[in-house]
């Protein structure tokens, strides 16, 4: 069974000062940099998507199977009203009480929780950790009880490496410099974890606590390449560098009513950026 839905989403944002990227906010530009005022209306966030149901594995313990595919506009463009296509989730499971093996593109495994926020970019770069990248999942739920449960997740995720170039400019002997910093991946995934546990009855109109440990470690890659502004040739001051990327996470949701609770998260790691920790 295939079931597509969709919403259209609009937003029209004004801003006493520039902010980046602009169509939604990551941060606020330096007034030295950008300190006009900014007025963007825009539909990008605008999302399509097909749920599917697949047939049960009766050799799996009668486990369902299914998958996602979701997409916005928020891809690469060259003007606003121009947009191009972007993969939020693409992936495939199979689950039952048990177990869930799960493969594509989906939310990171750590820091799950998202805040709610009418900003596209769900306090990336202000707080809020984690992003969508290619994985491969295993879950394994252990119901201790009618109302305890304890899961324990792990992923071997591909790590995102940027498609621009990055540019720093300096002086080293008197002489001044422009520097890119080229990245590049590692030769083995991003590993990341998490152990949770929901208290309380869970199904259908329940709101149980939630709360869990989680974290990731792995390998981002870099080429420092230096050019005088002068056009001398690149020179390569350092090649084939690697980075140690790591992060432990706690979570927390608290339901108080049926209508009003409390969720918050934890971090604290190193070579964040491509998981829109710090400030990216």
């Amino acid at each position: 069974k295939i079931v597509p839905y969709g919403v259209i989403w609009g937003s029209a944002i004004f801003a006493t000062r520039r902010t980046f990227p602009g169509f939604f906010v990551l941060f606020t530009q330096s007034p030295t940099v950008e300190g006009e005022n900014d007025f963007e209306i825009d539909t990008r966030r605008t999302r399509l998507g097909l749920d599917v149901t697949g047939p049960k594995l009766h050799w799996f313990g009668g486990a369902d199977t299914g998958g996602k595919v979701e997409i916005d506009f928020h891809g690469q463009y060259l003007t606003e009203n121009q947009s191009t296509i972007q993969i939020r989730h693409a992936y495939a499971e199979v689950k039952n009480e048990d177990w869930r093996i799960m493969a594509g593109q989906n939310w990171d495994l750590m820091s799950p929780l998202l805040p709610s926020t009418v900003n596209y970019s769900v306090g990336w770069a202000g707080g809020n950790i984690g992003f969508r990248r290619m994985q491969l999942r295993l879950e394994r739920y252990l119901h201790l009880s009618d109302t305890v449960m304890i899961s324990v997740q792990g992923a071997a995720s591909q790590d995102i490496i940027p498609d621009s170039l990055n540019r720093v400019y300096g002086v080293a002997g008197g002489e001044t410099y422009d520097r890119v910093i080229k990245p590049e991946s590692a030769a083995w995934p991003v590993l990341e974890g998490r152990v949770g546990c929901t208290l309380g009855q869970q199904g259908p109109n329940c709101h149980p606590i939630v709360f869990g440990v989680s974290g990731h470690v792995g390998e981002q890659g870099f080429d420092f390449l230096d050019r005088s502004l002068d056009g001398v040739p690149y020179q390569v001051p350092a090649d084939d560098v690697r980075i140690l990327t790591w992060s432990f996470n706690v979570d927390a949701r608290i339901p108080l009513t049926d209508s009003l609770g409390v969720q918050g998260e934890f971090f604290t790691g190193q070579d964040l950026g491509t998981f829109f920790g710090g400030v990216a």
